[in-house]
C-alpha cells in the first residue's frame, strides 16, 4: 500500500491511531449534518488549523495540502452552484475542504499499518457474525489513503506539466493524471491478488 506518512516527533505523531481516527471520525459526523451553522464550520476550520500547526509539519505542508484540495472544492462548487443558493454553496465547499484536509492530517501523521491494526482490532469482535475484518479494514485503510494519494498525484502531474511549459489546457495534465491512477491501481490490485484478497 502507497504511505503518505510524514515522519515526525509531534504530538499528532505520538497520538494513537485509534484516538485520530476516533476524533476525525467525530468531527467529519458533524460536519455532514445538513444546515450546519457557519460558526460551527468556522469553529471545525479553526481546529483544523491548530491540528496543523500541533502536527509539526510546517507551513509549506498545510499550504501545499489546502492547494492541492483545490479540484474536490471545485468539483463540489460546480454541482452545487445552479442548484442552491450561493451562500449555501460556498459553506458547503469549506466543509468539504475541512474534510479533505482532517483525512490528509490523519494520513500525513500517521502510519498506514497502524490505521489498518486499528480498524482490525474495532472490528474483530464482529468475526462471530461472519464478518471478515481483514477485508473490511483493508478497504478502510485504503479508502483513507485515497484522497491524499489522488491529491499528490495531481500535483506531481501539474508539476510536471508546469515544469514543460504549462501548454495545453486541462487535457495536457487530465490524461496522465488519469494513466498514473490507472497505473497505481492495476499495481495495487496485483498486491492484493498476490497476497489472496
Amino acid at each position: 500500500m502507497i504511505s503518505l506518512y510524514i515522519a515526525g516527533d509531534s504530538v499528532l505523531h505520538r497520538c494513537p491511531a485509534a484516538v485520530k481516527l476516533i476524533v476525525s471520525l467525530a468531527v467529519a459526523t458533524v460536519l455532514v449534518i445538513p444546515h450546519l451553522s457557519w460558526w460551527v464550520i468556522a469553529a471545525c476550520g479553526a481546529l483544523c488549523a491548530i491540528w496543523y500547526a500541533m502536527s509539526g509539519l510546517g507551513p509549506h505542508v498545510f499550504a501545499r495540502q489546502l492547494w492541492s484540495a483545490w479540484w474536490v472544492v471545485a468539483f463540489t462548487v460546480v454541482v452545487q452552484v445552479f442548484f442552491v443558493p450561493w451562500q449555501t454553496t460556498a459553506l458547503n465547499a469549506v466543509r468539504v475542504l475541512e474534510l479533505v484536509m482532517i483525512a490528509n492530517l490523519v494520513t500525513l501523521t500517521t502510519r498506514t499499518e497502524d490505521m489498518l491494526d486499528t480498524v482490525l482490532a474495532a472490528l474483530r469482535p464482529l468475526r462471530r457474525f461472519g464478518v471478515n475484518p481483514d477485508r473490511i479494514g483493508l478497504l478502510c485503510a485504503l479508502t483513507i489513503s485515497a484522497i491524499p494519494l489522488i491529491n499528490r498525484n495531481v500535483r506531481i502531474v501539474r508539476e510536471a506539466n508546469q515544469a514543460r511549459g504549462g501548454h495545453g489546457g486541462v487535457t495536457a495534465w487530465a490524461v496522465p493524471l488519469l494513466v498514473l491512477i490507472l497505473k497505481q491501481s492495476d499495481e495495487l490490485a496485483d498486491a492484493l491478488d498476490s497476497r489472496g484478497l
